[in-house]
């Protein structure tokens, strides 16, 4: 439960404090023309993306997994408002938002699969789409989004952050960008192929009682065997990630009706 706080929302709080000490407590030309400041912040955004990832896709701890992956959406966002133009602004700050939303329902996923498989290795995935149905389903809309999958909120962050590095030329920015995606996509279907395509032999608890693997392995049926977590777990995790959805599908109305005016003057 404090996970599923504290790595969405706190991890954002610098983000936020960072953009209104540069361009609201200073004007926009202090940190992109006097000190240049925001050129420095690409190349640190591009090297926590690149670390974030590569460590990422070293681990078998799937908590441990993500708080990597987080390092690399800051990154994200931190390369983007670097960018200093108005469509890489929009992606940050619509990405500071959206990551909240994503981190938040991947971790309520850990918190779902230790309750049930008391542990959160990605080994204990195995068999999650037999046995777990709804939180499968909510752990592939969040991975989706973090892949960036349209209609996922995630994709559309990421399409405006994609797009602002291509106007500003920050190529190494724009490759992170790609790079990271495409190492999400193996970190991830790691996970699904121990969810969806291996099958699960029972439970945790029936370690060291052969008898009970035996008979779990002696009977099909108790493969499939639904043991979904209580609904005071599973609903939210299901509102979420409907609202990752929702985000995705009307993101035209998020970015017009409410992040377009924290762009700063002068961005273009």
């Amino acid at each position: 439960a404090v996970s599923t706080v504290v790595a969405p929302l706190v991890t954002k709080v610098m983000a936020y404090v960072t953009i209104r000490v540069l361009f609201t407590v200073f004007l926009p030309n202090f940190s992109t023309t006097l000190f240049h400041i925001t050129d420095m912040m690409v190349w640190l955004g591009v090297l926590a993306i690149v670390f974030g990832a590569l460590m990422a896709l070293s681990q078998n701890d799937f908590k441990r997994m993500l708080c990597y992956v987080i390092i690399a959406e800051i990154g994200y966002i931190i390369g983007g408002i670097g960018v200093a133009n108005a469509t890489a602004f929009k992606g940050a700050v619509f990405h500071i938002f959206n990551d909240a939303l994503m981190m938040a329902c991947l971790f309520f996923v850990a918190g779902q699969v230790v309750y049930r498989k008391n542990g959160h290795q990605i080994s204990d995935f195995k068999g999650l789409f037999q046995t777990m149905p709804f939180t499968a389903a909510v752990f592939t809309v969040g991975a989706l989004a973090v892949i960036g999958v349209p209609p996922t909120c995630g994709f559309f962050s990421k399409w405006y952050l994609l797009l602002g590095g291509i106007e500003a030329g920050q190529w190494g920015f724009v490759a992170a960008l790609l790079v990271c995606t495409l190492i999400n996509v193996a970190l991830f279907f790691r996970v699904f192929d121990k969810a969806l395509f291996t099958h699960n032999h029972g439970h945790d608890h029936t370690q060291g009682n052969g008898h009970a693997i035996a008979s779990a392995s002696a009977n099909p049926e108790y493969d499939r065997k639904i043991a979904e977590a209580p609904l005071s777990m599973l609903i939210p995790a299901c509102v979420l990630a409907l609202v990752i959805v929702l985000i995705g599908v009307f993101n035209q109305i998020a970015v017009n009706q409410v992040i377009r005016f924290s762009i700063p003057p002068g961005f273009m």
